[in-house]
């Protein structure tokens, strides 16, 4: 009985302890913020943290025409936002607040479209999977993936 009492309590730890780690920071200082600021990005462990309610990580990327030709560049990243505040189920007769993930999110960047004209491109990214958010570019992780699939299929096929 002891045994199973531990493995029970073993494995509710292992559930506990399992969620996706995101790099995080805000483009810019904001005093009721505690986030780094990306501006000196460098992937550090001082970015990285624990995203309890999500089970995706996000980048955004904004980028403003200036005139002149001139464009800067901002970037968030943080953990995607899976959970509505205020969500409550009924339990054993009482309401009660849960903390559902919802999926909603496709694995992708993708640039917001609005019908108006704006001198700002926004891209959001989307990412699965420890840290993923850190890269400076999705295209070229998915390039080199693509790659190492075709290299591996010619030598296979040799």
């Amino acid at each position: 009985m002891d045994l199973v009492l531990a493995l029970l309590a073993f494995t509710m730890y292992l559930k506990s302890a399992e969620c996706v780690r995101c790099y995080v920071c805000s483009p810019e200082k904001m005093p009721y913020n505690a986030r780094k600021e990306c501006q000196n990005f460098d992937m550090h462990e001082k970015y990285i943290e624990d995203c309890s309610s999500s089970t995706m990580c996000f980048k955004r990327i904004i980028t403003l025409e200036l005139s002149g030709g001139m464009t800067t560049t901002s970037v968030e990243r943080g953990c995607a936002s899976q959970t509505f505040s205020g969500d409550q189920r009924k339990i054993n007769g009482k309401w009660v607040p849960v903390n559902d993930i919802y999926e909603v999110y496709d694995e992708a960047c993708q640039e917001q479209t609005k019908v108006y004209e704006r001198a700002t491109k926004t891209v959001d990214c989307y990412c699965r999977g420890d840290l993923c958010n850190g890269a400076a570019s999705y295209h070229t992780s998915l390039g080199l993936t693509v790659t190492l699939i075709i290299l591996t299929l010619i030598l296979f096929l040799r």
